[in-house]
């Protein structure tokens, strides 16, 4: 009956978590509503961030109930709303795109999230410039997304074109600058190419990556 959300700091028997867990959802479900009635007399742009985040945390009760299609309707509402209030480009329809997807990848959705990170990939590309730290980053995490869905073969070609991206990104001696992401990308390249049965490809990924460390 001992239970532990570490994420979270709850700890303690089953019962007095799930007691815990519904008080918070009740306070937040108050404070949306709350939110939502000053959206009728307010300007959208000066309280929809404000419902934005309380609509998360709602979520994100919910899927600590165990109460996951919850969950997922609740975040796939708040893509519609943004949308409809603030248009399919702006930023904030990105960044719930990326939690989204999250939301998809924890229950195994993984076209669902697929589609959600290359969404986010796209506003990236035109809002952002070439191998901004934003752009490799979403690159990377659509990599991670082939990793859970077990398409090796298409992580194995994203972190070929990340790396060749990272590597571009030089000071003016020609080094590069992102050391530390290209270490973890050149790690998680190695393990992708190890489940493929290359292990010297593997082995000499991870002498890449040991050797950026040293520098």
């Amino acid at each position: 009956e001992e239970i532990t959300l570490d994420n979270h700091n709850l700890r303690g028997t089953k019962g007095e978590v799930e007691e815990f867990i519904n008080d918070a959802l009740e306070s937040a479900e108050a404070s949306l509503a709350a939110w939502r009635v000053c959206m009728k007399d307010k300007s959208v742009k000066e309280v929809l961030n404000h419902a934005a985040c309380v609509t998360m945390n709602v979520a994100t009760l919910y899927g600590l109930k165990g109460e996951g299609f919850k969950e997922i309707e609740i975040h796939e509402q708040l893509i519609d709303e943004l949308e409809n209030k603030l248009g399919a480009d702006h930023n904030a329809m990105y960044r719930q795109m990326l939690r989204l997807s999250a939301v998809y990848a924890r229950h195994g959705e993984w076209d669902k999230c697929e589609f959600c990170m290359e969404q986010a990939l796209k506003h990236c590309i035109d809002a952002y410039p070439d191998r901004s730290l934003e752009l490799l980053e979403n690159l990377r995490s659509l990599a991670k997304v082939y990793v859970m869905k077990n398409d090796l073969v298409s992580a194995q070609e994203v972190y070929e074109d990340l790396t060749k991206e990272i590597e571009c990104v030089t000071d003016s001696n020609g080094r590069p600058l992102l050391l530390e992401l290209l270490s973890s990308v050149f790690t998680e390249h190695a393990r992708v190419l190890r489940k493929l049965k290359k292990p010297e490809d593997a082995k000499q990924m991870f002498i890449k990556a040991l050797n950026i460390t040293k520098l």
